[in-house]
């Protein structure tokens, strides 16, 4: 049950009406953070208004601990259902018998300290206190298009754009504060690029038997990559369905180049074997899916200083998580 501790946000009459109250009631999936485990365990989790929820966990059986303040008539009221859940798990412990659990505040050092007290109790080598939660990895394949253009400042030569497949793998690291709103996501994909000059004139060349015009009717730029992609993560909404936005960069290495020149002069001879990319990006996860709209902005492969080459690519992509 979502229970408010801002007495400002709930009021009742008398006690009658708050015991015959609607009744807020969430089932969700989420990371809990472990304040102490063992024979009896301690879980907190903070819901979407970072109002902290504790669970105790014992013989398999997962309790809420209740904790509720509301405005009474015209004061303000507090309900401590947790000192008594906590005191009732603790009956086999007689070293507990005579503590105050009406000393008990609603935090996790005041909990977990009992908790740990009662594990050492019962059963001193199942104790762990404030151990940090496992570290979550995502682990998944990814398919998309890229929708690109190159362009090289090189007189009035155009190319084309081009629309290209990519495939991938990733694996993310979801830091388990925040309930895993930061994350890394780390991806190693093949991309490349296959444009055709659209438009351009070009001087003629000299050949040493005279001078001839470019073709660029055969110009074709094709040039495959494996990228590395290191980006931060962050989610505005969790719950079934996740919206997240993206940013960071990727490093492009050239694995193959079937790249064609209509000059006379092989405008191809040569090609920067590295690209260097910065990207944004909004997704959405339903489930182990996730859909992300991606915009790519990168330093092409032309290698001469006064020659550039930027290169623009929009993606979609379309991932699974295997874990």
């Amino acid at each position: 049950e979502k229970l408010t501790r801002d007495i400002t946000k709930t009021s009742f009459i008398n006690m009658t009406e708050y015991f015959a109250r609607e009744k807020d009631i969430k089932t969700q999936s989420a990371f809990l953070r472990v304040i102490s485990s063992g024979k009896m365990s301690l879980y907190q989790f903070a819901d979407d208004d970072r109002e902290l929820y504790y669970f105790l966990e014992q013989e398999g059986k997962l309790t809420s601990l209740l904790y509720h303040r509301f405005q009474f008539t015209w004061y303000g009221q507090e309900i401590k259902e947790y000192q008594n859940q906590l005191k009732a798990g603790c009956l086999d412990c007689k070293m507990l018998s005579d503590f105050d659990f009406s000393r008990l505040t609603h935090t996790s050092t005041s909990l977990g300290k009992v908790v740990s007290y009662y594990n050492n109790c019962v059963a001193p080598q199942s104790i762990s206190t404030i151990r940090k939660t496992k570290k979550p990895w995502e682990l998944g394949l990814m398919v998309g298009l890229g929708y690109s253009k190159i362009e090289f400042n090189l007189g009035d030569l155009r190319y084309a754009s081009s629309l290209n497949p990519q495939i991938g793998v990733f694996i993310n690291y979801v830091f388990p504060r925040q309930r895993g709103r930061f994350a890394l996501q780390n991806e190693i994909h093949y991309y490349n690029y296959n444009s055709k000059v659209e438009s351009g004139s070009g001087d003629a060349q000299y050949t040493g038997g005279g001078y001839l015009k470019p073709d660029w009717t055969k110009e074709v730029l094709s040039v495959s990559f494996i990228g590395v992609k290191n980006l931060f993560r962050y989610t505005f909404y969790q719950k079934k369905t996740g919206v997240y936005a993206l940013v960071g960069i990727s490093n492009g290495f050239v694995i193959k180049n079937n790249s064609s020149s209509g000059a006379v002069i092989n405008s191809f001879y040569d090609i920067r074997s590295h690209e260097q990319s910065y990207l944004v990006g909004l997704g959405a996860n339903f489930g182990k899916a996730s859909l992300e709209s991606r915009l790519v902005k990168g330093n092409g492969v032309s290698p001469f200083i006064s020659v550039s080459s930027p290169t623009t690519e929009i993606g979609l992509f379309l991932k699974y998580r295997l874990n």
